[in-house]
């Protein structure tokens, strides 16, 4: 369930904000109740109708593609066409990820708890490790490591127990609310883009296509910290963001030797040397002054364009 949760928070904005008004979740008391997974079953249904249309979606210029050429439909000629014609697009990079990676391991790890299948569920967990250090839980970061060395560690005899059994998934009928939400994300995979966007054509945060990316950086940082005992990093408890005024938000909160950090962070990446001495000054202006936070801030966001530019 908390990775159902963890899937929900991340995806609120990019996709399924707009899907749950769609399915009747009107106001904000219902949005918050539909976001934070108040009831399993409800949200249970909502993945399932998330996963299914996006799956279905992106599968459709590739099945039309296939029947043109009279080629095999096989997974292996599906992730050759996506590589070939929608990679580039990041729009259709992050469904992939999130749907082909995420939401397909949170059904798989259901399935194979309930089928008593032990290289389902630990083949899910793999798949679903990055999501822990992507936005930052650390509690469910440290169960995620100290479970995977448990697993490797254990002898062989006890990983032959997980059979599976003959239990089945029962089948939610969930096609009305797929044929309702199919139609946004067609429009949304069809239209071309240069960044990535929500199905409300909202601008993401340009680090979240590297969600995968980052993540994985941030569980070997916390490998080292936890298990290695080095000393810890900074950024590490920084998450990847969704928005750009998430950002905004996170950095309202950092104390002035915190915003200090991450400009000077920031200003190497600004490639004219005249410019960045120019920002240093402005840095140690601030700090000498003894400037408001919101100085700070301001010069963060500012550089952080002219980073982004470069």
């Amino acid at each position: 369930m908390n990775a159902v949760k963890a899937f929900f928070e991340l995806n609120w904005t990019p996709f399924l904000e707009n899907m749950c008004e769609i399915m009747g979740f009107k106001s904000e008391n219902a949005k918050s109740f539909a976001k934070t997974c108040k009831d399993h079953h409800v949200a249970w249904q909502l993945l399932l109708t998330f996963h299914t249309s996006a799956l279905q979606e992106m599968l459709i210029p590739f099945v039309r593609e296939n029947f043109a050429c009279k080629e095999d439909l096989t997974v292996e000629n599906y992730f050759k066409y996506y590589k070939a014609n929608q990679a580039s697009n990041p729009n259709y990079a992050y469904l992939n990820l999130q749907v082909c990676r995420f939401s397909q391991a949170i059904i798989n790890f259901r399935m194979g708890i309930r089928r008593n299948n032990a290289n389902l569920v630990a083949s899910a967990k793999f798949h679903l490790k990055e999501r822990f250090y992507g936005r930052f839980h650390p509690h469910y970061q440290n169960i995620e490591i100290f479970d995977s060395i448990q697993y490797h560690l254990m002898p062989a005899e006890l990983l032959s127990l997980g059979n599976p059994s003959e239990y089945g998934t029962k089948f939610v009928d969930i096609e009305k609310a797929i044929a309702s939400f199919r139609p946004v994300l067609r429009k949304y995979l069809l239209n071309p883009a240069d960044h990535l966007v929500s199905v409300s054509g909202e601008k993401l945060h340009p680090s979240l296509p590297r969600f995968l990316e980052l993540a994985t950086a941030k569980r070997i940082q916390k490998i080292n910290t936890s298990v290695l005992g080095e000393p810890t990093p900074e950024g590490m408890t920084e998450p990847v963001y969704i928005t750009e005024n998430e950002e905004k938000n996170h950095r309202r909160k950092l104390s002035k030797k915190d915003l200090a950090k991450k400009i000077l962070e920031i200003l190497p990446a600004i490639s004219d040397d005249i410019v960045r001495a120019y920002y240093v000054q402005i840095l140690k202006s601030l700090q000498d002054e003894n400037a408001c936070k919101d100085s700070f801030v301001t010069l963060l966001h500012e550089l952080n364009d002219m980073a982004n530019e470069n």
